[in-house]
């Protein structure tokens, strides 16, 4: 990654256990793709109260060449309102992970030649 990982909290505490979780998911996003430019993670607890679900937002924000930008939002309200933190980032990562694969599989298609222009070459 050309810029490291950004993280900020609000209305959250910042822990190193959160810190270290979310900087090993992000490794393993940077497995799947290798030229991600930045990744920048949000996470706060919004000061309105909620009734229903999960009272915290997650987002990731990644860029992508050439000039894409990726954005998983988990957002209050969604899941259980029992749900932690934790397994809230670990949702927000995977959903981070299925749009990562399916953006780098589009950049691979667009890369691929066609049998003519390989053939072209080897002249």
């Amino acid at each position: 990654m050309q810029i490291p990982v950004e993280i900020s909290y609000r209305e959250i505490t910042k822990t190193l256990k959160l810190d270290n979780l979310i900087r090993e998911k992000v490794k393993k996003l940077e497995k799947i793709c290798d030229y991600v430019t930045s990744c920048r993670v949000a996470i706060e607890k919004p000061q309105r109260a909620i009734n229903v679900g999960s009272p915290f937002r997650v987002r990731i924000s990644m860029r992508v060449p050439p000039g894409r930008e990726l954005v998983v939002e988990r957002k209050p309200g969604e899941g259980e309102m029992s749900d932690r933190l934790e397994k809230i980032i670990r949702f927000a990562f995977d959903a981070a992970r299925k749009q990562l694969e399916k953006t780098v599989e589009i950049n691979r298609r667009k890369v691929r030649r066609s049998p003519q222009q390989e053939a072209a070459d080897n002249y």
